[in-house]
């Protein structure tokens, strides 16, 4: 979290700089939508610790926290009620997901955002969707997509000869079928094959998560 801060903080001396105006203090508001207290009180810390690093008499930085709601509409009011607070610039606002719901991405939040053209920093977001600039213009992912995981697989199967391999999938049905699509690809230069799909539900959580077990297996493993 507080290496995401450290970013949002260059940004924000970056645009400060070339803006010309540094005969004035601004205060600069970053807005949090985290998936629970502990997170957000790491978040305020992170703030605190950046406010050390620069000169209140130009910047100051106002942080506003809140739990991300699962509701999408919810989330959304809770996105505009941020940017509406105070007289502070709304600079960014840091992403994470609803709690308990790891896997619910925070589209409406990100739609929102690119409206008034604001930085949406994703922490935990994993869907392939939000590589796509032209829905998700101003989000910024600090981790991968799954997706992007299916070379390196494929590279394992062939460099460790595995005979069998088994991928648990736990995401929405867009994913799951990026996921195929990548391995797919991987076999241009790995033969492999799929031996079986299988759909599990699971009640390991609150919410019922679909998981796709993908079994896949090397002709040439299997040769021996």
């Amino acid at each position: 979290m507080l290496r995401v801060l450290f970013v949002v903080l260059y940004l924000v001396l970056l645009t400060f700089s070339t803006s010309g105006d540094i005969s004035s203090s601004v205060n600069f508001t970053i807005g949090a939508l985290l998936s629970g207290t502990k997170f957000m009180k790491h978040f305020n810390l992170s703030i605190c610790d950046i406010r050390a690093h620069v000169n209140e008499k130009q910047i100051s930085f106002t942080a506003l926290t809140e739990i991300l709601a699962s509701n999408a509409l919810t989330a959304t009011k809770q996105l505009c009620s941020m940017i509406s607070a105070g007289n502070a610039r709304f600079f960014a606002v840091v992403v994470s997901n609803p709690p308990n719901s790891p896997s619910t991405p925070p589209l409406s939040i990100s739609y929102v955002a690119a409206l008034y053209g604001l930085p949406v920093i994703g922490v935990s977001t994993r869907q392939a969707a939000f590589s796509n600039k032209y829905a998700h213009a101003s989000f910024l992912r600090t981790v991968p997509p799954y997706v992007e995981e299916a070379k390196i697989w494929a590279q394992l199967i062939s460099v460790f000869e595995w005979h069998e391999m088994i991928i648990i999938h736990s995401d929405n049905n867009h994913d799951s079928k990026a996921l195929i699509a990548r391995l797919e690809a991987a076999r241009q230069t790995v033969d492999f094959k799929y031996s079986e799909y299988l759909w599990q539900h699971t009640l390991s959580s609150p919410n019922t998560t679909k998981r796709l077990t993908l079994g896949v297996s090397s002709h040439r493993a299997m040769m021996h």
